[in-house]
């Protein structure tokens, strides 16, 4: 009957827990679909002016969702995307295996199967009628409903973000032990939203999809800790894979977990079974990862994997070479580090070699693509142009002092409070403990002692005058002495020099509970079971202090000093590169909110758990966090009017096939609203996407049009877009390094072309006179297009011509 109860009750907790994670998820999808329609009006956008609100590599993402979502058949629009003639032309590429696109994959196969369901139901899947746009007063046809391929995407996209509010409520209930916390942790991640998520400003963003899993992840590990088992595994590595799946730079934020579960191993706080089957999890991962993308080789040539072999051989041998040397704790945690440095390398530089010679592309060398740019932005190595035009972004500058000044207005009223409150109550313990107690304290202190001894060395009466004995107890005596015989700190000093005895006592507790378990299921008397259950250490006499109520708890203890050392690694990354504040903000919401947890406290300290938690979350809610919400739901205008018109001519004065080359934030564009191939994209983190883009870009500085026209011509272009903006204010972004330095002077070609600081720029004489070779074929206030004559290319390269 109790295991009834028991069970149902467990049931009723996991069904509120549910319904409450998902009305918050349900809050989270109506805020950042409504944010969405705010700013872009996108109800009342005609198709064109929906597709090009995604530009840069958003655009080159929804072309993959595109062309899967109208293909006649699923099977028939992944077998266009493993042989892509259009994004990198006159290459055939397998997008699939060289882009992060299953989450285009999964929301494609989803939409397919609904229009499939509403076509045999007889139900239309989508409602249209026709407005007039209000710049040319042109009608044009307005759709929605999830049969439109767009609205679906959309629609996937906003269940992504529900999901990942989801389970950082579940992982803030989880942490502290308390559902105030999971609340608390959805609250601060609503008042800080524009600096949690992108979703509501770009919601293709890779980072959109993989925090949900990043998160899903460390929640998971975090309810493991120290326990994973095959099925835990499993389920480790599933998730570690649909991260990297979804987000190339997954890796790197693997590779933060990996360096914490080295320390944490390396402090003592994780045993090496536990470190062995996480790495594991993470090495079934990467395998996976490799079969699915089609035998991509960089999931082996990350540093994370790196990481995680070097942790795997670092744990084999530190066992047998701890045994010969004896050193302190902090040298011996200096030599391991730089043995575990040492290793990580060795394993990067031969997979790195193993691989080299038969690689099947370049798009397996992005690691070092992340390597450079971190040296670059340190000043330690000279930049190229692709590493300019990234330091150019704001989202690759460092950490803002606006953002910094909300994080500390946010959390202040929660952190300051708490750290004051730690550190009075340790001051208070320790004038307590510095008081001499009286001679009956300390009696009653050492009876305890000895009656502990007696019963863990299963000593008797008769036993104690045995000097080997006595030497034992005196060493038990002389500890409590040092502890100012205070028994709670006696205890915790001995479980620090012997744990095995803790160990020991807990598995003998937990054999004694299934004892007394098994006794009642088969039905022995109310005198048996008071017998047993008076044998607990439950039951034991209150007067005895350091019997505890439950088990210790290492485990809560493990898992926080896990979430806090990730967080902080996670701070370092967003300070370096502002982009990742996206992965930092969540989990600052989840330790602060977890901050204090509820198990610190006693029942009769109970208010002031509540004034350190209620009172800073109040003040948070009002200031800022209602500002922050006014500024979200403030309407902007979205003018794309020159762009909607290049596209239109493209469209309509161009032939299908014809080639398409201009800027990272243009091109995808074209691929998407016109189905032309082009040669270069935003992702120039690959090897051949560098020289593409070092060569279309070279129309922007002051090389001799003659070089250009021939590069262009090598890689077959037909078309050539130029941007005003790029052209005549290329560079904003001021700062004093030498690379930032050419960007203030608005000389970047000058400092990466010296010798030819002298000649005028050429995008400037295309959009002011007539180049030979370039003809004019469309000009507006912010575009240009460009022709080139394929028959003159094919005479240039047969006769090597230079003009």
């Amino acid at each position: 009957m109790t295991r009834t109860l028991e069970k149902r009750l467990k049931i009723l907790i996991i069904l509120s827990h549910t319904f409450l994670g998902m009305g918050l998820l349900f809050l989270q999808i109506y805020h950042v679909r409504t944010v969405f329609e705010v700013k872009t009006n996108f109800s009342h956008l005609s198709k064109l002016e929906r597709e090009t609100l995604f530009s840069s590599e958003h655009g080159l993402y929804y072309s993959f969702y595109k062309r899967l979502a109208e293909a006649k058949s699923f099977s028939g629009g992944l077998e266009r995307l493993i042989h892509d003639n259009l994004t990198e032309y006159p290459s055939t590429i397998n997008s699939i295996h060289k882009f992060h696109i299953y989450p285009e994959i999964l929301a494609a196969f989803l939409y397919k199967q609904y229009v499939n369901l509403t076509s045999y139901m007889g139900v239309s899947s989508r409602t249209c009628w026709t407005s007039l746009r209000s710049h040319e007063m042109t009608s044009h046809m307005n759709c929605e409903s999830l049969g439109e391929p767009i609205q679906f995407y959309l629609e996937f996209i906003w269940w992504t973000a529900g999901l990942t509010v989801f389970f950082l409520y579940l992982f803030g209930t989880y942490l502290s032990n308390h559902v105030f916390s999971g609340i608390a942790t959805v609250i601060y991640y609503f008042v800080l939203h524009e600096h949690a998520s992108r979703v509501a400003e770009f919601p293709l963003a890779r980072e959109n999809f993989a925090i949900l899993f990043i998160v899903w992840q460390m929640f998971y590990l975090t309810m493991c800790i120290a326990r994973l088992n095959i099925k835990t595994i499993i389920k480790l590595a599933l998730l570690t894979a649909a991260a990297h799946m979804s987000w190339q730079f997954s890796a790197a934020i693997f590779a933060t977990q990996t360096i914490v579960i080295f320390v944490m191993v390396e402090l003592e706080w994780l045993p090496q079974e536990f470190v062995l089957n996480y790495s594991l999890a993470h090495v079934l991962a990467n395998i996976s990862c490799y079969y699915a993308m089609f035998g991509n080789r960089y999931f082996f040539l990350s540093i994370n994997h790196s990481l995680i072999v070097a942790l795997i051989f670092f744990l084999l041998f530190r066992n047998m070479e701890r045994g010969e040397v004896q050193m302190s704790k902090p040298k011996r945690f200096l030599h391991d580090l730089c043995f575990f440095i040492s290793i990580t390398y060795f394993v990067s530089d031969i997979t790195d070699r193993m691989s080299a010679s038969s690689r099947k592309d370049s798009s397996e060398d992005i690691n070092g693509h992340f390597i450079n740019l971190f040296l670059t932005k340190f000043g330690l190595k000279l930049p190229n142009l692709v590493e300019l035009l990234y330091l150019c972004n704001s989202s690759y500058a460092f950490l803002d002092t606006d953002t910094i000044v909300q994080y500390v207005t946010v959390f202040a009223p929660k952190i300051v409070p708490v750290l004051l409150t730690l550190f009075a109550v340790k001051f208070c313990l320790g004038r307590k403990r510095g008081q001499r107690p009286g001679a009956e304290a300390i009696e009653r202190a050492k009876n305890y002692v000895t009656e502990d001894f007696m019963e863990e060395n299963l000593v008797t009466m008769e036993n104690l005058s045995n000097p080997k004995t006595t030497a034992e107890l005196k060493a038990c005596l002389d500890l409590l002495e040092k502890c100012d015989y205070d028994y709670e700190r006696y205890k915790i000093e001995k479980a620090k020099i012997n744990p095995k005895n803790e160990e020991k006592k807990m598995f003998l507790w937990d054999v004694e509970k299934l004892k007394s378990e098994g006794k009642r299921n088969s039905g022995e008397t109310g005198a048996k079971k008071a017998t047993a259950k008076s044998k607990m250490p439950e039951e034991e006499p209150k007067t005895k202090p350091d019997t505890p109520a439950k088990p210790p708890g290492t485990q809560l203890d493990t898992f926080y000093v896990y979430n806090l050392l990730q967080a902080m690694f996670f701070l370092y990354f967003a300070l370096t590169v502002a982009k990742l504040k996206f992965i930092l903000t969540p989990f600052i919401c989840l330790n602060a909110a977890s901050l204090p947890p509820r198990r610190w406290f006693l029942d009769r300290t109970i208010r002031i758990y509540w004034v350190l938690t209620l009172i800073p979350l109040i003040s948070s809610i009002i200031y800022p966090g209602l500002r922050n919400m006014q500024e979200q739901y403030s309407p902007t205008s979205v003018d794309n009017y020159e762009l909607e018109e290049l596209l239109e001519w493209i469209n309509h004065n161009t032939e299908t096939n014809a080639v398409f080359a201009g800027p990272m934030d243009i091109t995808p564009m074209v691929l998407v609203a016109t189905k032309r191939p082009i040669v270069n994209h935003p992702h120039t983190e690959f090897l051949d996407m560098k020289e593409r883009t070092r060569i279309v870009y070279a129309i922007y500085g002051k090389q001799q049009s003659a070089e250009i026209y021939n590069e262009l011509a090598k890689l077959k272009v037909q078309y050539v877009i130029l941007s005003r903006k790029d052209c005549f204010l290329y560079t904003r972004h001021p700062e004093q390094t030498p690379a930032k330095q050419a960007r203030k002077d608005k000389k970047i070609w000058d400092y990466l072309i010296p010798e030819a600081k002298n000649n005028p720029r050429f995008c400037a004489d295309l959009f002011q006179a007539s180049v030979p070779n370039f003809l004019k074929a469309f000009i507006n206030k912010k575009f240009l297009i460009l022709q080139i004559f394929s028959t003159v290319q094919l005479e240039l390269n047969r006769k090597k011509v230079i003009i």
